[in-house]
């Protein structure tokens, strides 16, 4: 059993936002699954769907916590479904990488990003994947406010057109893993 997690904030005002290209991907990912609509589950603190890929069952997940207790949400459907670190995977923006570059970690510290950090904080883990989108594309964000400001906002036009192909590209490369591996999906897309 895979848990397979989007990041972002919930609520109209965040949907088209920096911070959310990890909702936007796991939306692209249950539509491409061909995944029923995403169900509010209360215990979970989350929006959930299911799918199975051959014999293994796959939860996708939006958490409704928002992102700074992104962990809350996570750890809980964790719990309940009895997995081990490694089988979350998380998709979340990232500030340090270029804008439209996306790259697999199998493992790794949360950085400056507070979604990882709650994750990591209440999972006593930072052994799980994720896949890291990439948003910074002016240098913007030098201080925490400005970072702030800038996660928060939303996308050029321009911008907009570059992100549509990144996230086609991060939805492949999660069938890819799903189908093959996470070491096969790295060597072709890192």
């Amino acid at each position: 059993m895979k848990l397979i997690v989007g990041l972002g904030n919930p609520g109209k005002e965040y949907e088209s936002t920096r911070h959310n290209v990890g909702f936007c991907a796991i939306d692209s990912l249950a539509n491409f699954l061909k995944c029923d609509e995403f169900q509010e589950k209360k215990k979970f603190k989350a929006m959930v769907t299911e799918t199975n890929i051959g014999e293994e069952k796959i939860i996708l997940s939006k958490p409704l916590t928002y992102m700074n207790l992104s962990g809350e949400a996570i750890v809980s459907m964790m719990n309940f479904y009895k997995l081990k670190p490694e089988d979350l995977w998380v998709i979340c923006d990232d500030l340090d990488f270029p804008f439209g570059v996306f790259k697999i970690r199998l493992k790794g510290g949360p950085g400056s990003h507070n979604g990882l950090k709650s994750i990591s904080t209440l999972l006593g883990s930072n052994d799980y994947p994720r896949f890291r989108i990439g948003i910074e594309s002016r240098g913007e964000a030098e201080t925490p406010r400005e970072a702030k400001d800038f996660v928060l906002g939303r996308f050029s036009r321009k911008e907009e057109k570059t992100l549509a192909k990144t996230i086609s590209n991060v939805t492949e490369s999660l069938v890819f893993a799903l189908e093959k591996s996470l070491g096969d999906a790295m060597n072709k897309y890192n």
